[in-house]
């Protein structure tokens, strides 16, 4: 490789971390830590719940508590959230909950996986429908996002998937 071609590399590897833009090389397999999942976890719920970028997050009542399955992730890994009270509960309870309170709208994430040198996070903004409910919902969705690490070693992620029920 000659002197202008590293030059040239350099450059646009150097634009690319002033800008935050993110990168995708993979040099050894990508294995995620626990601080890894909780930054995930919580960059993934500011998009959702503090950016609104969740479908129908306009439809939630209350936004100040809001709800997330514990199915496919572990509890332990879920930070605070300003301006929201997230109430961690398992599909049995939330289930309980819309039993005796009535159906009401609630997040869940599908799934957090590596792929390459990306994290794929998927979540879900769904229905908890109680046992005597005589209403058919069309309404909720998620987003599914991309994350890798910009230059600077911050989790960057792009929505790459949006569905409405």
């Amino acid at each position: 490789m000659g002197a202008r071609t590293f030059a040239l590399i350099f450059v646009a590897l150097l634009v690319s971390g002033v800008l935050g833009l993110s990168y995708s090389v993979q040099v050894f397999p990508l294995r995620l830590t626990d601080g890894d999942k909780t930054e995930i976890i919580k960059l993934t719920l500011e998009r959702a719940i503090v950016a609104k970028e969740i479908p129908d997050y306009h439809i939630i009542e209350d936004k100040e508590n809001i709800v997330l399955s514990t199915e496919n992730i572990d509890p332990d890994l879920v930070s605070r959230i300003s301006g929201v009270n997230l109430t961690l509960l398992d599909p049995d309870k939330i289930q309980e909950k819309a039993d005796r309170e009535g159906d009401f709208l609630f997040l869940r994430f599908k799934q957090i996986q590596i792929n390459g040198s990306r994290v794929i996070v998927s979540l879900d903004n769904t229905w908890a429908v109680s046992k005597n409910s005589q209403v058919g919902y069309l309404s909720g969705g998620g987003f599914t996002i991309g994350y890798n690490r910009d230059l600077f070693g911050r989790w960057v992620g792009e929505i790459i998937v949006w569905w409405i029920s």
